[in-house]
Order: structure tokens, then C-alpha cells, then sequence
């Protein structure tokens, strides 16, 4: 079974007050711009910022790794407690392939459901069994 489409990734990570303080009124100011910037660019350090000026304070970089001289990239923070990422329900796509076997390298026999949308395929399957099994469900 393969699932693809649009859909979305968070990183969720701890802040200390300043750090929120700091960026939180940036953004309330001026927009995201900036801090979507230093999360793309605190890897290698080089920001290109709008509104922030040329020297970000090290208090508010909550991508450098403490104790060292370098950031990390917003997908591998060094405070993250929590990663998501997946398609939205309402973009995306599966195909099925029928295959010999339980293992990774298993032969393709047939193709069952080739990339349709996700969401009208268990509409249809639903309605086929009157809806007697709820194959999807959206809660947490």
C-alpha cells in the first residue's frame, strides 16, 4: 500500500520565555517571514532577515546546539520532543499492489487500486457495504 499527496511536517520543541518572548512579538509585528528564515537557515547560520537586523541575538537562537557553535535544522531541533508528518486526508492518493510475499523484496503480481484518490476510494468502498465498516477515522 502506498499513500502520497500534499500534506504538512511539525517539529515540536521546548522554547525558554525569552526565546518565545522574542520571537512571538516578531511575528506579531512584522509576519513570519523572519523566523521561518532563521528556521530554514540556522544550520549554516546565514540569515537574510527583513525586519530582525544583521545580529540575532544567541539567547533567541533555539536551534544552536548548546555548548556548541553551530545550529541545527528546524527538522532535528536540539529541544524537539515531538516530530509529525503525513498527508492531509483531503490530497491524497493510494495505490495498492498485490505481491508474493511478506518481505520487502517481494515480486509484484497485479496492481488492485492504482493511485486513486484517497478519500473517493472510501467513499466507495463504504458505500458497497453500506457503510458497515468505517475504514477511516480522524481522531487523535
Amino acid at each position: 500500500i502506498t499513500l502520497w499527496g500534499y500534506g504538512g511536517e511539525s517539529s515540536y520543541m521546548e522554547l525558554t520565555k525569552e526565546q518565545y518572548e522574542f520571537w512571538n512579538n516578531v511575528i506579531q509585528e512584522h509576519g513570519d517571514s523572519d523566523a521561518v528564515n532563521y528556521c530554514v537557515n540556522a544550520d549554516d547560520g546565514i540569515f537574510d532577515f527583513d525586519y530582525i537586523g544583521e545580529v540575532l541575538p544567541d539567547a533567541v537562537q533555539f536551534l544552536t546546539v548548546k555548548g556548541c557553535n553551530y545550529g541545527s535544522s528546524w527538522y532535528e531541533a536540539p529541544t524537539e520532543f515531538a516530530h509529525q508528518w503525513g498527508i492531509d486526508y483531503g490530497n491524497a492518493r493510494i495505490a495498492i499492489e498485490e505481491v508474493d510475499g511478506d518481505d520487502y523484496n517481494a515480486s509484484f503480481i497485479s496492481e488492485v487500486v492504482g493511485g486513486d484518490e484517497l478519500s473517493e476510494w472510501v467513499d466507495v468502498i463504504q458505500e458497497e457495504d453500506d457503510n458497515a465498516n468505517e475504514i477511516v477515522e480522524m481522531g487523535v
